[in-house]
């Protein structure tokens, strides 16, 4: 990768826009070198030294609008492996206030994730960090699609169906865990609620 990230260098790019724009004609560049440069460097050296867009042009930043991010599914991958727990602490993590303990947020992955990922798998901070959510009496309550998921099984038709079956035994059906809420549509309000057919797993 030494090598490779030099020359990109040696090239003056100054975005990822560039970059793309070069990679495209990579291979008429006048230099042999250029037609070995992959097209995805973030991807092809991902466990191979790659740091971000800026140490491989070679630029001190790169523009937000020029940001090339992880996939939801690698990101979510990637931060879970923090351990950040709470909000707070991920603003705190992406002002690099952690940096002292060697955890400094890669500029591949997006400061407000719920943003950038929405309508892309985005399920709340929650599910995307990993952690457990605390709520009024210091009860933990499981991720919102962990929920989801036991509650589909259910095949409960409604909201008063959901009601009825907290407030009667059913021999027919699971009993609810203590760590899913009563009242999802409260607790999982910025945590990736979506509604009563989203819940009941009457929707995807």
């Amino acid at each position: 990768m030494h090598e490779a990230r030099e020359f990109t260098r040696s090239l003056g790019l100054k975005s990822v826009k560039e970059w793309m724009y070069f990679s495209k004609n990579r291979f008429i560049h006048k230099s042999k070198k250029a037609s070995f440069l992959p097209s995805n460097p973030y991807e092809f050296y991902k466990d191979k030294g790659w740091v971000s867009w800026p140490d491989w042009l070679g630029t001190k930043t790169i523009a937000t609008k020029d940001r090339v991010y992880l996939n939801y599914k690698a990101a979510k991958r990637y931060v879970r492996k923090l351990k950040l727990n709470g909000e707070k602490e991920w603003r705190a993590y992406c002002k690099g206030e952690f940096k002292s303990k060697g955890l400094l947020k890669p500029l591949n992955i997006p400061a407000n994730p719920d943003k950038y990922y929405k309508g892309k798998g985005w399920s709340g901070m929650a599910e995307f960090l990993g952690y457990t959510q605390k709520f009024g009496g210091g009860k933990k309550f499981r991720e919102y699609s962990d929920a989801r998921r036991f509650v589909k099984r259910l095949n409960i038709k409604n909201q008063y169906q959901w009601y009825q079956y907290n407030k009667v035994k059913m021999p027919d059906r699971e009993k609810r865990p203590a760590d899913i809420p009563i009242n999802p549509q409260l607790s999982y309000k910025n945590e990736g609620w979506k509604g009563w057919e989203h819940f009941l797993g009457k929707t995807k």
